[in-house]
């Protein structure tokens, strides 16, 4: 699989971009930047894309901008509307090596809808992927040329074999802690403890200082709390939003 990958930084290099009805295009863009589907839609191409707080490039990190993914027409995409609704019965997932996803990291449907993917994609095959979404309310983070969609995932289905290498890059700062009360995606207490209190005392200790509750929301981001597996690395759950002694988790 050929692949070109642009950096856009505004809107007008994104309306100007070359693009051709001849390709397929995977749009990834910032939470800050502006997107125009009827414009990306005059322009008579495939396309389908996500919104994520940052976006990473050739080292650098970006606010605000659009990251272009160029790929070949004989690249297959399967663009799911609803992960709650799906049913992979039908799916060619087991025909294709490499699998990249992107869902919708806010929602209640992820967990079963990446079993459900996973109990239908051939056992070789390598899949990578993430999850897009900000943390403004009620938003909807996944995009093609019908609309803007909640709730919903992208596969690029790929012929090539791919290797991958993962490490979190984080480091553990305080714990490990017992999980002794939640909820679904709410965390209520690590060792019998308000979740929030232990969280927040974590945080301070990190930085050295007292924080408001009102400074958590910027702060949350950059404390991901990690799940502890038997070979020592982490799964992990970001904090997104917080009421009373309570966390809520993205996943």
């Amino acid at each position: 699989m050929n692949v070109t990958v642009a950096f856009l930084e505004t809107s007008k290099q994104l309306e100007n971009f070359n693009f051709s009805n001849k390709n397929k295009y995977l749009i990834l863009c910032t939470q800050n930047s502006k997107l125009d589907l009827e414009k990306l839609n005059s322009l008579n191409i495939e396309y389908y894309g996500a919104i994520f707080p940052k976006l990473i490039f050739k080292n650098k990190i970006f606010e605000d901008g659009y990251l272009i993914c160029i790929l070949k027409n004989n690249v297959h995409i399967e663009f799911i509307e609803d992960m709650n609704t799906h049913e992979f019965d039908n799916s060619t997932l087991s025909n294709y090596n490499t699998l990249i996803t992107i869902i919708d990291g806010l929602s209640d449907y992820n967990t079963a809808f990446l079993e459900s993917m996973y109990e239908h994609t051939n056992i070789n095959s390598t899949i990578i992927g993430g999850g897009a979404g900000t943390f403004e309310e009620n938003k909807k983070h996944l995009f093609n040329n019908n609309g803007f969609y909640s709730n919903s995932s992208i596969i690029v289905m790929i012929d090539n074999i791919i290797d991958i290498g993962v490490s979190g890059g984080w480091q553990v700062l305080d714990g490990p802690f017992v999980v002794t009360s939640s909820k679904g995606k709410l965390l209520k207490e690590l060792d019998y403890k308000s979740a929030f209190e232990l969280y927040k005392a974590a945080i301070e200790k990190d930085l050295g200082k007292k924080v408001e509750v009102k400074d958590f929301y910027s702060l949350m981001k950059d404390y991901p709390l990690g799940i502890v597996k038997n070979d020592e690395k982490y799964i992990l759950r970001d904090p997104i939003s917080f009421q009373k002694d309570f966390l809520h988790l993205a996943g």
